[in-house]
């Protein structure tokens, strides 16, 4: 049975762009476009397109913009993967020379974030938010728009984004100040992947004398590897004693002209790391430390006196 075709309302008018899928009887995908008319579009396919007849099914999902479909279009043939699409290029008139020329469909607006060329950082940042949080098909929709998370009204219009925000700085990303909260003026700021990551739902946050941070900023700030201070936590010790009790440092041992750490004298002269730092600790001297063979227990003299059976 071919795919029917849904009706929709007069996209030129509203400046609406539609993106459709189609699928098969076993809810295959088969191709993704988009149309400021979606029935022309359909007829075009059915005339034209041999994956017409397997279709029964059709999606329609509208956008503000040409350039919102258009960049849900590209992230839907690369992340659903349609099996009967190729890559599409637009016609445009040339003014200037009077002849057509093959270009990326892209779009000429006034902001100049988005043209023939390519897309901004910027708008590409805000892109991918209006992505996540109103496309159900987004791979990231479950972890943003499916929790509820939703976009300021007006920031749906590029143009009124980049005012409220401005341009982003390099290497930045957009992100929310609270977590749980929307994309909205005043819960939205440019941060560095850093910054960002100390605003995530599954962070563990630690207070020390009235500061309150995360793990990963407590580290940072003391000068002390993560993982040191997880295994401190982990083992029982309380955030007073994980933050100030100094770590261990490592010893260099000199002897020989030669200046290594114990377990690399360890592996030179066959004495355990142990053994070598033991030894310093009770002050023998260096050269004694590093060359006095391991005296054996008595347990052990013991065992090589007796006669083998």
């Amino acid at each position: 049975m071919p795919a029917q075709s849904l009706p929709v309302s007069n996209p030129v008018a509203s400046e609406q762009t539609e993106l459709y899928r189609f699928f098969d009887d076993k809810d295959k995908l088969l191709y993704v476009g988009i149309s400021v008319n979606t029935i022309f579009r359909s007829h075009s396919h059915k005339l034209h397109s041999k994956w017409y007849l397997r279709a029964v099914r059709i999606m329609v999902e509208r956008f503000p913009d040409r350039i919102s479909a258009f960049i849900a279009e590209k992230e839907a043939i690369r992340t659903e993967h349609p099996e009967c699409n190729v890559v599409r290029h637009h016609k445009k008139l040339d003014e200037n020379k009077g002849k057509k020329r093959i270009i990326n469909w892209i779009g000429n607006y006034k902001h100049g974030h988005a043209n023939s060329k390519g897309t901004s950082s910027t708008y590409n940042s805000w892109a991918s938010m209006i992505q996540r949080c109103t496309n159900l098909n987004c791979p990231a929709y479950p972890n943003w728009g499916g929790k509820g998370i939703t976009v300021y009204e007006p920031w749906m219009k590029f143009e009124n984004f980049l005012a409220d925000m401005g341009e982003k700085p390099p290497g930045t990303e957009i992100d929310r100040i609270d977590p749980r909260g929307n994309y909205e003026p005043g819960n939205v700021e440019w941060n560095t992947h850093e910054e960002g990551s100390s605003h995530r739902t599954s962070n563990v946050f630690l207070t020390f004398r009235g500061e309150k941070k995360t793990v990963a900023q407590w580290a940072r700030k003391l000068g002390m590897a993560m993982r040191t201070l997880w295994a401190r936590l982990d083992y029982g010790w309380t955030v007073e004693e994980a933050f100030t009790t100094p770590i261990r440092q490592s010893v260099w041992i000199t002897c020989f002209g030669k200046t290594m750490l114990a377990k690399d004298w360890a592996a030179e002269t066959g004495l355990t790391k142990n053994t070598i730092s033991g030894r310093i600790k009770q002050g023998w001297p260096v050269e004694k430390a590093l060359t006095e063979p391991p005296r054996k227990s008595k347990w052990g003299q013991c065992l090589n006196g007796m006669p083998k059976p």
